[in-house]
């Protein structure tokens, strides 16, 4: 193996060898050693990188250091925000974090493979800078192998093809875009801070918080996205004048990032005032694919007549306007007879989502619906 085309497509045929194995065999018959037979597999192509390519070292430089701040803030700010964001979703107990020994046998595997995934990832990298196809070609097989160590059984339907590709594929393609660039730029340094802590956080924190499945896709997604933006940003500016890195800028990002957490908490519900989509109205100006604000704080017992209400029928969000309140309940009109004669529906508590607060924004939530009804159901459920 002379020449590092040779080298590249021994790495290049190991890793598409282990992926068809490990689905063919290794998924079907071995899902209990998965784990295992991962971490051997990337140790072994890690030392053997080790070996037939120049291992270059790279020396803590003044770029390195702030790159790797900066990734250590990321994290920082991830934890706290999803920690914070507990508050309203509440804290569950991890079957992985019950003791010492526990910690140490669900743990060490996982470690090994991230670290020796990082490892592996700058020797190639390193070795390849000037050939920019094959760097992307490895990244993608990196995806597919970091993709199935997070694989698991479902049950093949829209909805569950939707969540793993949201909560899982998305996440997993950005990072390790973000953590190749890393890699290409600045070294292993800043990898290796990224992916220990969130390796370790997944075993050895007892209580972690129960984001459900939006909201951890969003956390997960943000994360290496700022990370890599903002590195972007500071590596082509590092060797210009520090006047390039604007105030300007920074205010825009500070504006965006407020607007983006406005808008995703108005969105989860975990506000007073909460963004749904209309699937169903019967209020003259309000449209199916509206998205409306609503107050969800709005005590049942507070509803009175005219009072336009947003409930669930039939896994519907339907929006109509209260018409009757008796012996503490309320209704809206079903249907009115030849007669004039009204005929009531109750809309019990348990389906009431909020109050109308005369925010609409037209159309904007079509999307939402089609994917609701495309996948048959909750998403973050």
């Amino acid at each position: 193996m002379n020449s590092i085309e040779n080298k590249n497509r021994l790495f290049i045929i190991s890793f598409i060898s282990f992926i068809i194995l490990y689905f063919s065999v290794v998924f079907t018959f071995f899902q209990g050693y998965s784990s295992i037979i991962s971490a051997i597999f990337i140790l072994t192509i890690a030392l053997i990188s080790y070996i037939i390519y120049d291992f270059k070292i790279f020396e803590f430089s003044t770029l390195n250091k702030k790159i790797i701040k900066l990734v250590a803030v990321g994290l920082l700010i991830y934890f706290s925000v999803i920690y914070l964001l507990g508050i309203f979703t509440g804290y569950g107990r991890d079957v992985f974090s019950s003791d010492f020994f526990s910690i140490l046998k669900n743990s060490i595997m996982p470690f090994i493979s991230v670290l020796c995934l990082e490892f592996f990832r700058y020797n190639y990298v390193s070795n390849n800078k000037d050939n920019k196809s094959t760097i992307y070609f490895m990244t993608f097989l990196i995806i597919i192998f970091d993709l199935i160590l997070n694989i698991y059984r479902f049950d093949i339907t829209a909805k569950n093809i939707f969540i793993y590709i949201t909560v899982t594929m998305l996440p997993i393609v950005i990072k390790n875009i973000m953590l190749t660039y890393l890699t290409k730029k600045v070294g292993y340094y800043p990898c290796i801070v990224y992916v220990i802590p969130l390796c370790l956080y997944t075993y050895i924190c007892t209580y972690k918080p129960m984001l459900g499945n939006y909201l951890t896709s969003i956390c997960n997604i943000v994360l290496p996205s700022l990370i890599f933006i903002y590195s972007y940003r500071y590596i082509n500016n590092f060797d210009k004048d520090k006047k390039n890195i604007s105030i300007v800028r920074l205010v825009i990002d500070i504006v965006l990032i407020i607007f983006f957490t406005i808008v995703i908490g108005l969105i989860s519900g975990f506000f007073k005032y909460y963004l749904i989509g209309v699937e169903k109205s019967t209020i003259s100006g309000i449209n199916k694919g509206d998205a409306i604000m609503i107050n969800q704080k709005v005590s049942y017992e507070d509803y009175h007549i005219d009072d336009i209400v947003a409930y669930k029928e039939n896994n519907k969000i339907v929006i109509e306007k209260i018409t009757k309140v008796e012996n503490g309940k309320i209704y809206v009109t079903k249907e009115i007879d030849q007669d004039k004669k009204e005929t009531y529906k109750e809309i019990s508590k348990e389906s009431v989502l909020g109050k109308y607060v005369d925010f609409r924004i037209g159309k904007i939530a079509y999307p939402t619906i089609w994917f609701k009804n495309l996948v048959g159901g909750d998403l973050n459920e």
